[in-house]
């Protein structure tokens, strides 16, 4: 509740200096003097429901997926793969087939450990790390998905 009233000021100061310069804008006068502040922002909690060692990944939707020859884009049945490597940790998985056409509207969570997020790491692996996504399409049965 502090923090909300922090950034709701920090919003409201912010709103009065725009106004300040759209009208020195508006009468062609040079800058207004000004300076450089340095500020720390106290870190947010966005997501309250993860805890410090969890991650969540989100799968929103498939684009532009291409249909085989001979097929009708709306036989399509979808599912995607995910696989997030970090600190020699691998989560994997997938999601529920969907029909729906080249661009199915997936939206599914999943939540990852991802260990001490405060160690380096962490900070070199979220760098270097890898989220692979793979879109699959059921063929049918008795055939090799594909």
């Amino acid at each position: 509740l502090q923090s909300a009233k922090h950034y709701a000021q920090l919003f409201q100061n912010q709103s009065k200096d725009l106004a300040n310069l759209k009208g020195i804008y508006k009468q062609k006068k040079g800058l207004p003097p000004y300076r450089y502040e340095g500020c720390k922002f106290p870190i947010l909690k966005c997501s309250p429901e993860l805890s410090d060692r969890e991650a969540e990944v989100v799968i929103v939707r498939a684009l532009n997926i291409p249909v085989p020859q001979g097929w009708k884009p709306d036989d399509l049945k979808v599912y995607v793969s995910w696989e997030f490597t970090i600190q020699d940790k691998t989560a994997k998985g997938t999601t529920k087939t969907y029909k729906g056409g080249i661009n199915p509207d997936i939206f599914e969570q999943f939540r990852v450990d991802i260990g001490d997020r405060s160690s380096r790491s962490f900070a070199r692996a979220i760098k270097r790390g890898s989220c692979k996504f793979t879109a699959y399409y059921e063929r049918g049965f008795l055939k090799k998905t594909r």
